[in-house]
């Protein structure tokens, strides 16, 4: 009987009520020079809202550590013109090689190869890179060999085009969006490494936290010979970015970058 029910008024869910951080929004959270007032607090709006896409080129860059936490508009400003430099004298580095030096250069052979094969085979449904000879393939591909030489040790492996390519959209500029790869690299890249120790430890914290959440599923899989959760690699490899629409992966995206986890 209603009569008899107690009705008790709660607040909306965070992320039931939050919309996306628009252009308005994100400028009142900087002061007159340019500073971010309170990072904690617009991590967690984002986290919950998620960014407008005319804010994601901006907002994705201090997600990902790109810049310094009290730096004004105009420190912002100096250091995207240092990190193009940077980025070109690394870019430099393949760009001056000759075809004499590259035929004594196996490795760079084999690197420029690898990225030749992934980068065509990358989101060709993204207008960006429709067009097999159009910029955005050719940025993608001087990203990623830019990248080979910007960390020698780890080089390119294949699955990080599917990295790069969002952020080469959201960015629209190929010095921006491979500053703001090599910032995701920084997380990633245990993901990468020939022993996989990265994927493995999060291969078996799914074990265990599907143990404790969810032990008929665990006994199933267990079962069908799954429990080592092999089919969860590439979800977390790439951040479920085959898993998903372009504008959902964005969107989780900056979620799991808004953590703080």
């Amino acid at each position: 009987d209603e009569d008899d029910c107690v009705w008790v008024e709660r607040e909306p869910m965070p992320w039931i009520k939050s919309a996306a951080v628009d252009e308005t929004e994100w400028r009142s959270w900087f002061d007159a020079t340019g500073i971010l007032r309170d990072p904690d607090t617009l991590r967690s709006r984002i986290y919950y809202g998620g960014l407008a896409a005319s804010v994601r080129r901006e907002g994705w860059k201090w997600l990902l550590g790109c810049y310094p936490a009290k730096s004004t508009k105009k420190d912002r400003a100096a250091l995207l013109l240092a990190k193009k430099q940077e980025y070109l004298a690394y870019k430099q580095q393949w760009q001056s090689i000759t075809p004499e030096q590259e035929a004594r250069f196996s490795k760079f052979r084999d690197r420029r190869h690898r990225i030749e094969k992934d980068v065509v085979r990358t989101d060709r449904g993204v207008d960006m890179f429709a067009d097999e000879n159009g910029v955005g393939l050719e940025r993608l591909h001087a990203i990623l060999l830019t990248y080979s030489f910007y960390n020698f040790d780890l080089a390119y492996c294949q699955g990080m085009s599917d990295l790069a390519a969002p952020l080469l959209v959201v960015m629209d500029d190929e010095v921006e969006a491979f500053w703001c790869f090599q910032k995701l690299m920084e997380q990633m890249e245990p993901n990468f490494h020939k022993d996989q120790n990265g994927m493995h430890t999060q291969l078996e914290m799914l074990h265990t936290l599907c143990g404790q959440l969810e032990p008929e599923l665990l006994a199933y899989l267990e079962t069908k010979d799954c429990s080592n959760f092999y089919f969860c690699f590439r979800w977390l490899l790439i951040i479920f970015k085959r898993e998903f629409s372009p504008d959902a992966t964005m969107r989780l995206w900056e979620t799991l970058w808004a953590s703080n986890d």
